[in-house]
């Protein structure tokens, strides 16, 4: 192998680790989400700061966790929220700290979601599952797992890459080929990851990222609503394994099939013969 091949795929392994670390950075942080929040006939604008007003409260959080801060007019209190979910149910849940159990809360909010959904079933208005502070279950595990996949054949691609460089790949797959391969699935699913979490953004959380019982003291964070760095952390990775794909290109390596040279050697009688 070339030099300037090997130093192309070599670059490919740091771009990996860096695109995994992020990755991870982004699963272990809490700011995929950042709201304002604003009883309904407040005209205040929104805060960038850390202080919360009258009647308005700050939220942030993850895949997992987050910060909901709101002011009901004697003061902010600080809550630490966690996304409950019920993999039978089909829903999760954003739940701040209450005497309720979490399993116990969700089921309650799912309740009156399915009763308020039947009781207007014959009706022209329809309950969205944002009005109860709900979302799918499905798109929350499924950004998950698509993004743990990326990560997987990232270190896939990793271990390839320096076989290409110590080694001697025989197997298309083993080679090239294969680095393209790896490369392509880690992309791949990294940005599957993040687009379901655009469609958690765009079709639930930009309209509400609250309780049901914020929600019915008539809090919103319509139109208040932002992607945090943590979810662009996930943009990012995205960004570097095409850079990979990128440096593959530059490297030379190209996409064929067959076997190498070492390949073409038969063994006859024990004697390697050409």
């Amino acid at each position: 192998m070339g030099e300037t091949k090997k130093v192309f795929i070599g670059l490919t392994i740091y771009v990996s680790l860096a695109a995994i670390g992020l990755v991870v950075a982004a699963f272990v942080t809490e700011h995929w989400i950042s709201a304002f929040a604003q009883k309904k006939n407040n005209t205040l604008s929104r805060n960038a700061s850390e202080t919360v007003g009258k009647f308005t409260g700050n939220i942030t959080f993850g895949l997992f966790a987050g910060t909901r801060k709101v002011n009901y007019g004697v003061g902010a209190r600080e809550q630490t929220i966690e996304v409950v979910c019920d993999g039978a149910a089909g829903y999760c849940l954003l739940y701040n700290t209450t005497a309720v159990d979490k399993k116990t809360k969700l089921q309650m909010v799912v309740d009156e979601y399915n009763n308020a959904s039947t009781v207007l079933a014959s009706s022209s208005v329809k309950k969205e599952l944002y009005e109860f502070g709900l979302f799918p279950y499905g798109l929350w595990v499924a950004t998950i797992v698509l993004s743990a996949l990326g990560m997987a054949w990232g270190l896939v691609s990793i271990g390839f890459s320096i076989f290409n460089i110590a080694g001697k790949p025989i197997e298309t797959i083993t080679g090239p080929m294969g680095l393209y391969l790896w490369n392509g699935l880690a992309l791949l699913f990294t940005a599957l990851g993040m687009v379901m979490y655009l469609v958690l953004y765009f079709r639930y959380y930009q309209y509400n990222v609250l309780p049901l019982e914020d929600r019915l003291a008539d809090y919103t964070t319509e139109n208040n609503t932002d992607l945090d760095y943590s979810f662009y952390l996930l943009v990012a990775a995205t960004g570097l394994y095409f850079i990979n794909l990128l440096f593959l290109i530059f490297s030379g390596a190209k996409l064929k099939c067959g076997f190498t040279r070492e390949a073409d050697k038969v063994i006859d009688n024990g004697i390697i013969l050409y």
